[in-house]
Parts: structure tokens; C-alpha cells; sequence
């Protein structure tokens, strides 16, 4: 191409002068990407523990090797922890357009999985599939407003393991990554891991850690409790505000006393790899089938034990989450328990009243 641009030059040819002029630069864009492609997918992927890459897929990790150890002969927690929720690819280009493409494995029989981009503060596409079973494939383009530094963000699906094969910045001079002004942990079930959430950017610990401009990492498994051992397990990277947000399951699935047991033993490790750092408990939320008696007694008596729990710790602030979506089956995905998108709207804008998040909204 070289040899062929000075020929059409010494011929004064300027159109086609111009046409390899841009050929090569692309084949010089993409060959400089593509040689330090790992090193630029981990960093504009926030939210991931680890990225790993196999053979030229890129798989994302939310939870540590040890902390994934912890819940591998735990029944299918294992498989739902490779799930991306909380993933997200953040990046400002000048690129005029991305392109990306993988493929989506399953962490239980609902094959549900959707990316959501947001472009410059505002939500502009919406792509995916209600059921990947047939066709776990996708190639996802993004158009962007040229001859500016577009802020972009892709959120990754909460309810499929997502691999990526190819990341494209089509006439790209620059790709800064956007991190957040600090690190979030989020533990929880299948609410806070956003299984619920038809817009991936909806789920509550999304739209958290973009209210306090954070970076979340995820750690939450469909149907989870409190598991001391979990808990015990730490990142590398710290965090400076940790939310739980457990009690809905272990009404169920555990005793009074294994409760009493797991959620202390849960903070206590908590506070052995993390001191001082906040916590925010949040008790169970509204469900519609609150009545009657589970194996942990009523569901009254879960709210009084978790409150007790949280008074005994200096760095927790309790959560009342019966405050913090409305009592009504319409907000539910299900009727019952999960919220919907209007359901994690409103859980997030009740939380976020709490005090002990002002510090972290102005920054201080």
C-alpha cells in the first residue's frame, strides 16, 4: 500500500492519493487495537474481578477464583456467579462507530439477555433476546455523533455468562476508559443481582453506582443468603462502600439460629477484610406472600433478627427495605417478590434518600 500511495502521488493522482491514505490508516488503527486489544478491554471493563482471555474469547469474572472455589459445590450458585450482571464496558472515543460480538451461555433455563447503551447520558439501544437458546450468537453495532468524544456505556446482561470474540472502534484516534470515582461491593440475591430487570442499566445496583458515579462490583447469585464463608473471602481491590442485602431466601431456607449465625459470621468477615469501610444492610423487601411460617419462623421475625443484627456493628446503617419499593404486584416482575423496572426505579430513589450516601453523591 505504501508503494502503491507513492506511485498515485509521483502521478499526482490526489483522489486515490486519498482513498489509500484512509485504507491505511484504518489497517493502522485496527492492527494498533488489535495488538493491544486485552490490555484495552480490561480497562474500560468495569465491574469484573478478573477478564479472562481463552483463545481469543474474553470471558469476565465478577467474583474472585476463591471466592468462585466457595461456591462451586454450593448447588448451581457456582454457574448463576458467572453471570455479567454489574458488567459494563465504559469508554469515551472519537470513533464514529463500535462494533462488538460473542456469544451467551446459560446459568439456569432462562435464557434471558439484553445490553443496554447509554450514549452520552441517554439510553439509545436496547438489544437482545428473551430466549439465546437457538441462537447464543450476537453482533451488536453502535452509530455515534462524529467529530466529537463520545461518552459511552455498554451494560452487560445480569441474567447469562456474555463472552466477547471482537471489540471494533471503526475510525478511532483515541479510546480513554471512564472508571468511577470509587469502588462499590454489592452482595445480595437474585434482586440485587438485577435478575428481574428488563434494562440491564435499571437494575438497582446499576442505577446506584451511576447516582454516586461508582464502580460497582456485583456480588450477588440468584438465590443467595448470608454465607460467612463468602464473606471471607476478599478482593484485592478494596472497596469504599459495601451493600448486603440478604433475608428474603434464608426466611426460607434456614433456621432462626442458622440465620442469626450466617448474617453475624457474614458482617464479622465483612469487617476482618474490610475495617471500617461502610456498610449499608438492607432488610428483605415487600413481597406479596409474606404470610404464614417458614423454616425461620414468621417474616416478622426474619425484619427483628436482621435489626437486631445490624444495631451490633458501628458501620452499619440499617435499610428498612419495606420502604423502599411500593406494596403493589405491578411493580413486580413476578406479581410477587422480584421488581420490575419501575420496581428498581423506585428502590433506588427511596434508597438513595438515606443519609449515608450523601458523602459519596458530592464526592467528599
Amino acid at each position: 500500500e505504501m508503494e502503491t500511495f507513492f506511485i498515485a502521488y509521483r502521478n499526482k493522482e490526489l483522489k486515490r492519493c486519498k482513498e489509500i491514505h484512509s485504507k491505511m490508516k484504518d489497517m493502522f488503527l485496527n492492527c494498533q487495537l488489535h495488538y493491544k486489544e486485552i490490555d484495552l478491554i480490561k480497562k474500560i471493563t468495569s465491574g469484573a474481578a478478573s477478564v479472562i482471555e481463552k483463545n481469543g474469547v474474553y470471558e469476565f469474572h465478577r467474583m474472585t477464583a476463591a471466592q468462585e472455589d466457595v461456591l462451586r459445590p454450593k448447588s448451581d450458585f457456582y454457574q448463576k456467579s458467572l453471570a455479567s450482571a454489574g458488567i459494563r464496558f465504559e469508554f469515551k472515543t472519537d470513533a464514529s462507530m463500535v462494533r462488538f460480538s460473542g456469544y451467551f451461555e446459560p446459568i439456569f433455563g432462562r435464557k434471558l439477555a439484553f445490553f443496554d447503551i447509554v450514549l452520552n447520558g441517554a439510553l439509545i439501544q436496547h438489544e437482545g433476546t428473551f430466549d439465546f437458546g437457538e441462537n447464543p450468537e450476537f453482533t451488536i453495532t453502535v452509530k455515534l455523533n462524529q467529530k466529537i468524544r463520545n461518552h459511552v456505556v455498554i451494560y452487560f446482561p445480569a441474567l447469562a455468562i456474555t463472552c466477547i470474540e471482537s471489540l471494533e472502534f471503526v475510525e478511532a484516534t483515541t479510546v480513554e476508559a471512564v472508571t468511577g470515582k470509587f469502588r462499590m461491593f454489592c452482595y445480595g440475591d437474585s434482586i440485587s443481582q438485577g435478575a428481574t430487570a428488563y434494562h440491564p442499566s435499571l437494575s438497582y445496583t446499576n442505577l446506584l453506582a451511576d447516582r454516586l458515579n461508582a464502580e460497582i462490583c456485583n456480588k450477588s447469585v440468584c438465590g443467595g443468603i448470608f454465607d460467612p464463608e463468602f464473606a471471607g473471602q476478599p478482593d484485592v481491590e478494596k472497596p469504599q462502600l459495601i451493600t448486603v442485602a440478604y433475608g428474603t431466601n434464608d426466611w426460607k431456607k434456614t433456621t432462626i439460629r442458622e440465620l442469626s449465625d450466617n448474617a453475624r459470621g457474614f458482617f464479622d468477615n465483612l469487617n476482618r477484610n474490610y475495617p471500617g469501610t461502610p456498610i449499608v444492610a438492607i432488610s428483605p423487601v415487600w413481597r406479596k406472600n409474606m404470610d404464614g411460617i417458614q423454616k425461620a419462623g414468621t417474616f416478622q421475625d426474619v425484619l427483628a433478627l436482621l435489626n437486631q443484627i445490624y444495631a451490633e456493628y458501628n458501620n452499619i446503617t440499617a435499610v428498612n427495605g419495606m420502604k423502599l419499593t411500593p406494596h403493589l404486584s405491578d411493580f413486580f416482575e413476578d406479581g410477587t417478590l422480584h421488581p420490575n423496572d419501575a420496581g428498581f426505579l423506585c428502590y433506588t430513589r427511596n434508597l438513595l434518600k438515606f443519609p449515608v450516601f450523601d458523602k459519596f453523591k458530592t464526592g467528599q
